[in-house]
């Protein structure tokens, strides 16, 4: 009766392993208590009562020596379970018997064992992983719906749909991923599933190749600048993807998103961290993603498409004029009627192509048009549009 209603409670994940346990282990566990420290109260009796029908030791002496051996006994089996490990870690740890871990959580502290049992330490740390996925390729023409005016319920729109087909490839990126995970000590079947998946260094490799597929697959619904637009929804996706927590309350975080909702749920999960889909005893606190790297041909062409861009503008074009005119004017100044370039600047106006450098502009820092791909950000900054 016993047995039947503690396999009830045995999760669902962990029936195949509890079924191949030796009927021993099966017993010790349901009956954790009750065996362990029924062993030396059966030993004291069985002594004493020896002794009692003894004719040739009292019964005190019988008492005397039975409470003898169950101090021996209680000596050889008391074991004390470590607070921390060397490096401060907190521990818990699961009981042995025979080789079977029992579903039993030992806490520190004193800790009654017996014969054949010993125990396996857990520590409750937290990890940072940093990984790089290399080589995802991304989709080259957008899913992402126009009909909808939300920008990330667009991009979630896109990440929910099936109809992906086989997408053309738009290039490679590669993607740097921030993940914090923690050993959860608080399920015991949970540790024993940790135990299935290699202990922690197995664990580290799931969620790599998890957090690597689901990065990969994202390379399949979305273009490379909506990867880099979308991050903080595709870290929320990866959260989503590797715990149980599928978002705020009931609601899925990949259904009508916004950047308040997104915030909350990554939140909450770095503040109490969320259990992991996959019964490995750990949560989940973080799961970013850092930076999305355009590689090879498409770091190139998308620096060119830059620049081009800039050109139609009608900004590098001016930045170089811009320049040439406050080197003209500053060496065309007499003597002692020095000007700041500042000054000098306010006093130009730059018109090329119907282009018009707005009078603004306070910094001049234009080198290599062929090579101003990295000083892109600076030059739109300095150059903040053109007057019409």
């Amino acid at each position: 009766m016993a047995m039947a209603n503690f396999e009830q409670n045995v999760p669902a994940e962990h029936k195949q392993r509890w079924n191949k346990t030796n009927y021993y282990a099966k017993w010790i566990a349901i009956n954790f208590k009750t065996t362990r420290f029924g062993i030396p109260a059966i030993l004291f009796l069985v002594v004493t009562l020896i002794g009692w029908v003894s004719p040739s030791i009292s019964f005190i002496q019988a008492i005397i020596f039975a409470l003898v051996l169950t101090g021996l006994y209680v000596g050889i089996y008391f074991r004390i379970i470590p607070a921390e490990d060397e490096n401060g870690q907190p521990n818990v740890a699961l009981p042995l018997i025979l080789g079977e871990r029992l579903p039993h959580i030992l806490n520190p502290g004193p800790f009654l064992s017996m014969p054949g049992m010993g125990f396996i330490l857990y520590q409750a740390s937290v990890i940072n992983l940093d990984l790089k996925i290399e080589g995802v390729r991304t989709r080259l023409n957008s899913i992402v719906p126009t009909n909808i005016d939300n920008g990330l319920a667009a991009m979630a729109h896109a990440l929910r749909s099936d109809n992906v087909g086989i997408p053309e490839s738009g290039g490679e990126v590669d993607v740097d991923v921030s993940l914090t995970i923690e050993v959860k000590t608080d399920d015991p079947w949970a540790l024993i599933g940790l135990d299935q998946a290699g202990d922690l260094d197995g664990a580290k490799d799931i969620f790599r190749d998890a957090v690597a597929e689901d990065i990969r697959q994202v390379g399949r619904h979305l273009t490379w600048l909506e990867l880099e637009f979308a991050t903080d929804l595709v870290s929320a996706k990866l959260v989503r993807d590797l715990t149980d927590k599928k978002g705020l309350g009931d609601d899925n975080i990949l259904d009508n998103p916004t950047e308040e909702k997104i915030r909350e749920y990554l939140t909450q999960a770095q503040k109490n961290g969320f259990p992991d889909a996959k019964g490995l005893s750990l949560k989940v606190r973080r799961a970013n993603i850092t930076k999305v790297t355009a590689m090879g041909k498409l770091a190139t062409a998308a620096e060119q498409a830059a620049v081009e861009k800039l050109k139609r503008a009608g900004l590098i074009e001016n930045a170089k004029a811009l320049g040439d005119a406050v080197k003209e004017l500053r060496g065309g100044l007499k003597r002692g009627h020095g000007m700041s370039d500042r000054e000098i600047i306010d006093r130009i106006q730059v018109d090329e192509d119907g282009s018009r450098v707005s009078k603004t502009i306070t910094q001049i820092d234009i080198g290599d048009p062929e090579k101003v791909g990295g000083a892109i950000a600076a030059a739109l900054a300095a150059f903040a549009g053109r007057n019409k």
